[in-house]
């Protein structure tokens, strides 16, 4: 039951918190919360060792989970209460009796289900006749092969009867040199099967010659031929296809071969090749994976309108394979799916299937999957954002070794692997960004959630005063009456009720302000606000929000509001993560350091949009493990010289763990001086810099000798200058760079030496770049090339490139070209390409009305 483990690690991460707080000392006993401690463990390790075991199902396992979850809860709310009671009233409130009674109770409640738990267990042993587990981690991976012991040949689920039936064709028969065919539509498994066969050992000890090509749509003769010949691990210089032909007939000629050719699109293509495959009469085999070509743009849609649901797709493929093939039925079936198989009473069926997916998720997984299902339909959920939900909420269970966000983004790509959550987008190194759920997942993540309590989705005022997650939907004005035990709040509008002293995680409220703020909800965890204030243009926030004793996550968005945050920021030791718009933060009070009291603010990983931040030694050394960093300067008031002296733009550097960064300066002032003191830590894999007005020598020396650099974004005048000449060994690991309006660039000297990885490659708004580097197309990394308001000469320039690179046989590159005009414009582009001959399968041209 995912509500009683959840339940389970939210208190113990409260009792740990609550024992080793660095600022606050609150009245507790020892030896009861030590107490509460023990139970909590040995339930944990109870729900995770017989999660999915028979017991678990059994009637008394359930209702004892159920059981768990209320006693787990009431502790909290008996602890929280308190905490936040002592917090408000300052530090010399004494524990009254009435919470000391309340204490004891939970306490002896939590000892019961101890109890159960134990009972529930041995008679689980006594009924099923299971051996103990141990808490050894070495016993439970004792079970699963290591990975090297593994075969390495490719999942195949589901075949086996025709793997089995392939091999047969393959070894058995005629003696003449047959042609199998492996027919499909695309991802149905061909090249998959044809592997599997290939690599079978009886099929390995069988065949005296093993080959293998890729074909494609648009083959090459001498490629094929050239793959065949390679696989004989021959070193040869032929260059002709007769050559290669007469060597590849030559090897074969006497020998029972097996001849692969995956992904053949055309009759062509065999009959070009097929003279060189030698017939003898030994049992030779050739076997062409292939595709209905004419199902496939059908097949797509149909696939595409399954929405990634491994259900939904289960299902239409069941029944188109028992029906003909035939393109108008095909057709018939994507028109009419949305009606016909995912919004008629067979949902009801699929929630039953899925919901047998959740049974068997592991338990540590499920409050995560569920929590999901508080998203609004069909939306795009930010990764980092729901991580931080993850946490806040207490859903991860700590670790030594790693952090609570490495653990949560983990537990993401478990639940990414089993087709339950889907990618929506990533980044240039695959890192995902946003991910989304199907329509029906959701819907089974909310059944559930409510069954388990977990959470209610409102959309009436009135509602269980009880329950621990809300949600409004659709957006309200107004935030329904509520009970003060609710935790967290996600809305899409409404007031942010200051009534509800136990909240945890407040999303999306808005919030009129007056000058002074009061943070009331000190229990608060993870705090999303929009600002109505529009009568300042500044807001400081009040000295209070120290009192928010495990903050993790700050959002505050105001429209035209700059934030001040007081000195007492720096002494909340629980914050994570920073993203107010604009903030601007007060240099840290100096520390006695002889006291030994220095508050270092060590989980603190993410601070954005930081305008004007003062690196000075103290503030970098209260913030050692900053992950992500955005600073913005504007008139700072004082020359350059006085400026890089107050702002200490070289202890940059000191961030040692750093990963990503944005610097923008303000447009229309000289920057060069200050920004070129910036020392960029050596851990840095991305890299954004805007209105820094560097020269390009000076970017090269300051950032291309960077080690991880990966992601490197030049916008808004951040370079001046009309020549970049880049040096052999710089950027060593660069994947993708973007350059946006620097727009003095005039020669840009490159090739494959100076980007060596270089993988995706974006200009825009380059107007007076004569040419795009002719280079950069030879490096054998690039995947893609994107150009969008350049000069026609850079323009053409790059289409040149990558047709130079198609003709020598590399068609992986991608250009992207977007011309600014009419539809008139753009055809009238698109005709003066295939004059000039470079058209190209990979060549994509749109247009913008923008400049």
């Amino acid at each position: 039951m995912a509500t009683a483990y959840a339940a389970l690690l939210s208190l113990m991460h409260n009792l740990h918190l609550i024992q080793n707080h660095p600022r606050h000392t609150f009245s507790f006993e020892n030896e009861q919360l030590s107490n509460l401690v023990k139970c909590a463990l040995y339930l944990i390790s109870f729900m995770e060792r017989y999660d999915n075991c028979h017991c678990c199902r059994e009637e008394a396992a359930e209702a004892l989970e159920r059981r768990i979850a209320r006693a787990a809860h009431a502790a909290e709310d008996v602890i929280e209460s308190h905490v936040v009671d002592q917090i408000l009233a300052g530090k010399g409130k004494a524990a009254t009796p009435r919470f000391l009674l309340d204490l004891q109770k939970v306490i002896k409640d939590m000892d019961f289900v101890c109890r159960k738990a134990t009972q529930v267990h041995e008679e689980a042993l006594r009924r099923f006749k299971v051996e103990q587990p141990t808490h050894s981690a070495a016993t439970a991976a004792a079970a699963t092969p290591p990975i090297s012991q593994k075969n390495n040949r490719s999942s195949l689920v589901g075949f086996d009867g025709v793997l089995f039936r392939l091999m047969d064709r393959l070894t058995g028969g005629s003696s003449s040199r047959r042609v199998i065919p492996i027919a499909g539509m695309a991802g149905i498994g061909k090249t998959t099967l044809a592997t599997n066969a290939f690599q079978h050992s009886y099929v390995v000890h069988y065949f005296d010659v093993c080959l293998w090509a890729t074909i494609s749509q648009q083959y090459s003769v001498h490629r094929i031929l050239s793959e065949l010949v390679s696989c004989l691990k021959k070193s040869t210089r032929i260059t002709t296809v007769d050559e290669l032909g007469e060597e590849l007939y030559k090897s074969l000629y006497g020998k029972r071969y097996l001849i692969v050719l995956d992904d053949m699109w055309s009759v062509q293509a065999w009959d070009e090749v097929k003279f060189f495959f030698p017939d003898i009469g030994n049992g030779s085999r050739v076997v062409v994976t292939t595709r209905h070509s004419h199902l496939e743009e059908v097949g797509k849609k149909i696939v595409a309108k399954c929405k990634g649901l491994p259900l939904a797709i289960v299902v239409v493929g069941g029944h188109l394979r028992k029906s003909s093939m035939a393109l108008e039925y095909w057709e018939s079936v994507a028109n009419h799916m949305s009606h016909s198989i995912l919004n008629s009473v067979e949902n009801e069926q699929c929630l039953n299937i899925l919901s047998l997916s959740y049974s068997y998720l592991p338990v540590h997984l499920k409050p995560c999957f569920l929590y999901m299902g508080v998203f609004p339909e069909d939306h795009r959920i930010l990764v980092s954002e729901i991580l931080q939900l993850w946490i806040a909420e207490g859903f991860i269970k700590p670790c030594n070794c790693h952090s609570l966000e490495y653990r949560a983004g983990r537990y993401l790509e478990n639940l990414i692997e089993r087709n339950l959550i889907l990618i929506y987008k990533c980044r240039f190194d695959g890192k995902i960004l946003l991910c989304k759920i199907h329509d029906l997942v959701r819907e089974m993540c909310i059944k559930i959630a409510k069954e388990e309590e977990l959470f209610y989705v409102l959309d009436t005022p009135r509602a269980n005063r009880e329950c621990r997650v809300v949600i409004n939907e659709p957006k309200i004005i107004d935030t329904p009456r509520l009970g003060p035990l609710v935790r967290s709040l996600m809305c899409e509008g409404g007031r942010l009720p200051l009534e509800l002293k136990l909240l945890r995680v407040v999303k999306k409220v808005d919030r009129a302000l007056a000058n002074e703020v009061n943070f009331q909800q000190v229990n608060l965890r993870y705090l999303n606000i929009a600002l109505d204030y529009k009568s300042y243009r500044t807001l400081y926030l009040p000295s209070s929000i120290s009192l928010l004793w495990n903050l993790q996550t700050l959002k505050i968005a105001g429209a035209y509001v700059s934030i001040i945050a007081p000195y007492e920021i720096w002494e909340m030791l629980q914050l994570r993560h920073i993203e107010v718009d604009p903030i601007c933060l007060l240099d840290p009070l100096p520390a006695d350091n002889q006291a030994n009291n220095v508050l270092v603010l060590e989980e603190l990983q993410t601070l954005l949009n930081v305008e004007n931040f003062r690196l000075s030694e103290e503030a970098c050394r209260r913030i050692p493990n900053i992950y992500e960093l955005q600073v913005s300067y504007r008139d700072l008031g004082r020359d350059c010289d006085e400026a890089r002296s107050y702002y200490c733009p070289h202890n940059l550097g000191c961030f040692h763990n750093l990963d990503s960064l944005v610097c923008q300066f303000d447009r229309g002032l000289e920057w060069c001086g200050f920004a070129s003191s910036l020392t960029f830590p050596s851990s840095l894999r991305s890299l954004s810099l805007s209105g820094s007005r560097l020269d390009w020598e000076t970017l090269t020396t300051m950032v291309g000798s960077l080690p991880h650099l990966e992601h490197l974004v030049l916008k808004s005048s951040s370079v001046i200058g009309s020549v970049w000449n880049p040096v052999e060994g710089g950027f060593p690991r660069l994947k993708s760079i973007d350059i946006h309006d620097c727009g003095d660039l005039v020669y840009w000297n490159a090739d494959k030496s100076h980007f060596p990885v270089l993988k995706y490659i974006h200009l825009s708004h380059l107007s007076k770049l004569d040419e795009f580097p002719s280079g950069i197309g030879e490096i054998p990394t690039l995947r893609g090339i994107g150009l969008e308001l350049c000069s026609m000469s850079s323009t053409i320039s790059a289409m040149r490139a990558v047709a130079e690179q198609e003709e020598q046989g590399n068609e992986g590159i991608v250009l992207h070209v977007c011309v600014q005009g009419d539809e008139e414009t753009l055809e009238s582009f698109k005709e003066m390409v295939e004059e000039e001959g470079l058209g190209s399968k990979n060549l994509h041209v749109d247009r913008t009305s923008k400049m």
